[in-house]
């Protein structure tokens, strides 16, 4: 039996309405995008997550977002999830934002670790709400790395139904974090219960044969028909290059900054502004121009 969250999502981009206009949100471009990841068959969405520019939106925009892709879910597909991103190092905020996109519609709610020294009493008290949780692991953006021993007793609440592990390798290569925590998941008894899935793209072949129940993918913004076959693909070293090149591409000059150039040079969106200072730089745009981001690989399973 596969736990509840296993699968493979798509943490989406946030579209906005026009060249140097990062004041509206593209709702009707969103939803395109959003139907276009339901019908190529990925599982579900992540909705304002670090690539959906969580951080950049009003608890408005994002209920909205969350309101928006729940309707199309229940309306026109099966069996489909929708998280919501609702970091922030205040709990009693996130305990704010928690309530509202669950009020909006999402199944669930997606939890960056927090850089603070006791972990555990921050998600105890999310962990009363009710509300399912995805504990989000990324060392690189709070400089701090959920331990094994403090794995465990996230496992324990009753809420948390999955783990969206971005330090997939860790820092003993020849145990590798992912496969420490699936082998803890393992022993606690909490295999059918409790997802793990990778939250880096370059490895999600590595995770996946570790353990991992499915991933949140980057690229799949770009090619969720292939992202949503992975596991039928994994025997295709060639199409497993390519993803691996284009994960890499995708990060390369930020996130969502690169992903959303590529994704404009797709004709997938209108702009590729995203709502920060930080914009792609003139070589990043200049070097992914000249990339073919997948090919003939990839092109012969879309």
């Amino acid at each position: 039996m596969k736990p509840e969250y296993a699968g493979n999502y798509t943490a989406v981009i946030t579209p906005f309405a026009g060249l140097d206009n990062t004041d509206k949100i593209d709702f009707n471009k969103s939803a395109e995008l959003i139907r276009r990841q339901f019908s190529a068959g990925i599982d579900g969405v992540v909705i304002a997550g670090s690539t959906g520019e969580g951080a950049h939106l009003t608890q408005k925009e994002v209920a909205d977002l969350v309101c928006q892709a729940n309707v199309i879910a229940t309306d026109e597909y099966e069996n489909k999830k929708i998280i919501a991103g609702v970091s922030n190092q205040s709990v009693n905020h996130t305990i704010e934002n928690m309530e509202s996109v669950v009020y909006n519609g999402a199944d669930a709610a997606m939890v960056m670790a927090p850089a603070v020294e006791n972990i555990i009493k921050y998600f105890q008290e999310l962990n009363r709400l009710g509300v399912p949780i995805i504990v989000y692991n990324n060392p690189e953006r709070t400089g701090r790395n959920i331990t094994m021993i403090e794995y465990s007793r996230l496992m324990e609440m009753r809420h948390i139904v999955a783990i969206k592990e971005s330090e997939v390798m860790g820092a003993d290569k020849l145990n590798p974090q992912m496969k420490q925590l699936n082998d803890l998941r393992k022993s606690a008894g909490f295999e059918n219960s409790v997802a793990i899935l990778s939250g880096d793209d370059e490895f999600n072949f590595r995770a996946m044969n570790w353990g991992a129940d499915g991933f949140i993918s980057v690229i799949s913004n770009l090619v969720p028909d292939v992202m949503a076959q992975f596991r039928g693909l994994m025997n295709q070293g060639g199409v497993m290059s390519d993803l691996k090149n284009m994960s890499v591409y995708s990060m390369m000059d930020g996130n969502p900054q690169s992903i959303k150039f590529m994704m404009f040079m797709a004709d997938l969106i209108r702009n590729y502004d995203v709502r920060g200072d930080v914009q792609i730089t003139r070589g990043g745009e200049d070097y992914l121009s000249k990339k073919q981001w997948h090919n003939s690989a990839v092109a012969n399973i879309r």
